[in-house]
């Protein structure tokens, strides 16, 4: 095994143990199955909550310890010298983390079925507190996140950056078949079921299936004779 790389348990790809490849990583083994409705057989037997707590323990874990030397010849500086601290608590289980992202990954996979945080002004509930302060922006109208360029404002950050793509023209997200680049996952999530053939929405009357569910909702109208654009 190379010294300071974490290696992903279903293929034969590396990732470079620093804290700022964690959250790739974990995108990484999730695209093999981990978390999804069907599973490649290999990530089968993973895909328990036992499993999947595992493996963002894994990640968590190996990016907190001491870095090593990486396999590029780069050397990431070791968090007893920096003196990490581990502000983000799990409110469930008090579990500390040293990122966000580390807390929400634990949240997702060890306590998602819990939802401890109500809403006080409608019916929703949330694993996370911070979910819940991000879900209140959308009965306060609070949009603490503003555009630079434009000025719009977003109620969260996640939002904020995909709309400064438009200003930017980056486009990161690429598919490995065609190469044609989207600003935002999803649409390259959508694109690729135009390799696939996937077509995850079903109509619940006919049965026929479609890649997007805006096409689901256009073909429901057949059953249901709505017709909104009157």
């Amino acid at each position: 095994m190379r010294r300071g790389s974490v290696a992903c348990p279903f293929c034969p790809r590396r990732f470079c143990r620093t804290r700022p490849t964690a959250a790739q990583y974990l995108r990484h083994v999730r695209s093999h199955g981990i978390g999804r409705d069907s599973e490649p057989e290999e990530a089968a037997a993973t895909n328990s909550e036992a499993g999947r707590a595992a493996a963002v323990e894994q990640v968590a874990s190996r990016n907190e310890s001491a870095m090593q030397p990486c396999a590029d010849g780069s050397r990431a500086v070791t968090n007893s010298a920096q003196g990490l601290q581990k502000p983000f608590q799990c409110d469930t289980c008090q579990k500390k983390f040293s990122r966000r992202s580390y807390l929400n990954a634990h949240i997702s996979v060890v306590h998602r079925k819990a939802k401890p945080h109500k809403c006080k002004r409608c019916e929703k509930s949330f694993s996370a507190k911070h979910d819940l302060h991000v879900h209140s922006r959308s009965h306060t109208g609070e949009r603490p996140f503003e555009c630079k360029v434009c000025g719009k404002r977003f109620s969260v950050s996640s939002s904020l950056t995909t709309h400064s793509r438009l200003h930017t023209g980056e486009k990161p997200f690429e598919c490995k078949v065609c190469g044609k680049r989207f600003s935002v996952s999803s649409s390259l999530t959508t694109h690729s079921r135009l390799h696939t053939g996937e077509k995850p929405f079903e109509c619940k009357v006919c049965g026929k299936r479609f890649s997007v569910s805006s096409s689901l909702t256009t073909h429901s109208r057949l059953h249901t004779g709505e017709k909104p654009f009157e």
